[in-house]
């Protein structure tokens, strides 16, 4: 026996305020939504001001920008990430007053543990499946409650209050996932992550084993991950899909471009053709595990295909924010080798010129542990600016920083050229004049004139959209781009 093998008792007690201390955080913020729309008293704090914040105000809550005590008051649930440590102020408040502390993994266990809950994992590629089949199920009908890792146009947000079907995306990191019992979930991949938490490979896959176990009727598995077919057999019944032989669905005959598609088979039958708006083979693999999960729920073939085809993509997913001059600007969320590959590749097929990756390593343990990988993950870009490393929740590691990636990326044979950004504002000057046929020879900076047919991509889990949207939105620098 271990702690998670029963399911999540919290009860969800409508006397009570629910406080999220980091409210305006991605996952954070769904939740409190959905607890508005069913009635629930919901108040919370964050660092920054935000459209979430903002959207949360309209919605009810009672938001605050900044951590202070006094926005803790008798009588609260205090609601925190994992983000959030013992010092903060109104996490100290609470404890003061005697009041309950709950993780958001519980609160999101209570949501889907109740409820018929559908949650989407994996290393990669889960904000988007989550969006696809959030699309999915929405086109057929079936009234989804959505608490999404990523805003989608479609919902307007990261959230949908709906009816019991509740789709979730359940992460591996801290070990989060393991509060959630589902009757339904989809496994994207397993790759190497989170060390700073897992300590060891063998650990995270641990997790993830154990997470199959505690869902309930239905896993769909990647076929083509080594790792998760190894694991067919731990759920109650488990359906595998791919590419690869062997595979109960089948991604055949894939064609790349703009709009990419592939034929569906089922033990080799056609079942149809996928068609997305969204570039890139990843996506493809990505949209049938998602069509796959929609099937087996019971969503016909039609709502499928009519749901992928309408998936306009997830914010911060390879979003196309528009143009500098006549360079396109791309952003995406991509912050672990096997993505910025990924999503390199896309750019790859959807344009003809030259691509710039703009990339900031997101936390130090991350860089160091998966230094080489970096380094090797940028074939496809023509130059490689790196910006300093985004914190999040760390302290620096002596020796490890942005400069040592570069080093690292300009050491292979062969590899685009890589050089370091001193800040962000200094990758938006560098930028903004190549894209007005302006060069750095002289600083010895291997960015030459961008025009017609080029692509600057931002990639990073932090900050580094900032640079992305200056250079299409901001209305000084518009002027200039």
């Amino acid at each position: 026996m271990t702690e998670h093998d029963t399911p999540n008792t919290i009860t969800l007690a409508p006397e009570h305020r629910y406080h999220f201390v980091g409210i305006g955080g991605i996952g954070m913020s769904a939740i409190a939504q959905i607890l508005l729309a069913r009635g629930f008293r919901v108040s919370g704090s964050d660092a920054h001001a935000s459209p979430l914040l903002t959207k949360l105000a309209q919605s009810g809550a009672t938001v605050a920008v900044g951590h202070d005590a006094v926005h803790v008051q008798p009588g609260d649930i205090l609601v925190r990430s994992d983000a959030i440590k013992p010092d903060n102020p109104e996490w100290q408040r609470a404890v003061l007053l005697g009041l309950p502390v709950v993780k958001r993994a519980d609160l999101l266990g209570a949501l889907v543990n109740s409820a018929r809950g559908i949650a989407i994992s994996g290393t990669h590629g889960k904000t988007t499946s989550s969006g696809m089949l959030a699309t999915i199920l929405l086109e057929a009908e079936m009234n989804p409650t959505c608490i999404l890792g990523g805003e989608l146009s479609l919902l307007g947000g990261n959230a949908r209050p709906g009816g019991p079907l509740t789709l979730v995306e359940a992460c591996e990191a801290y070990n989060s996932f393991l509060d959630l019992y589902p009757e339904a979930a989809l496994v994207t991949n397993i790759e190497v992550d989170h060390l700073d938490f897992h300590g060891t490979p063998e650990h995270l896959f641990d997790s993830f084993r154990q997470f199959l176990r505690q869902v309930r009727v239905l896993a769909v598995l990647n076929g083509d991950d080594h790792r998760l077919r190894a694991m067919a057999d731990i759920p109650p019944r488990a359906v595998l899909f791919g590419s690869a032989p062997g595979n109960t669905y089948r991604l055949v005959a894939p064609t790349l471009g703009a709009a990419p598609s592939c034929t569906l088979l089922y033990k080799d039958a056609e079942v149809g053709v996928l068609t997305l708006q969204v570039p890139g083979i990843h996506n493809l693999h990505n949209a049938v595990g998602a069509a796959v999960l929609a099937l087996e729920m019971g969503a016909s073939f039609n709502s499928v295909q009519r749901g992928l085809a309408a998936f306009p993509g997830m914010h911060r997913r390879f979003e196309r924010l528009g143009a500098c001059q006549a360079v396109a600007v791309i952003d995406d969320y991509a912050h672990h080798p096997t993505e910025i590959r990924a999503t390199l590749a896309a750019a790859r097929t959807a344009f003809p010129g030259r691509l710039v990756a703009v990339f900031q390593p997101h936390l130090f343990s991350r860089t160091r542990d998966l230094l080489d990988d970096f380094a090797a993950a940028f074939a496809d870009a023509d130059y490689v600016l790196v910006a300093p490393i985004y914190p999040a929740r760390e302290l620096p590691i002596p020796g490890v920083d942005h400069h040592l990636l570069v080093t690292r990326i300009n050491a292979l044979v062969p590899h685009p050229p890589a050089r370091a950004l001193s800040s962000l504002e200094d990758g938006v000057r560098r930028l903004t004049a190549a894209a007005h046929g302006a060069t750095d020879d002289a600083e010895a900076f291997p960015l030459p004139a961008l025009g017609a047919g080029d692509a600057i991509i931002t990639l990073g889990a932090g900050d580094i959209d900032t640079i992305a949207r200056t250079l299409v939105s901001n209305p000084e620098r518009s002027r200039q781009c």
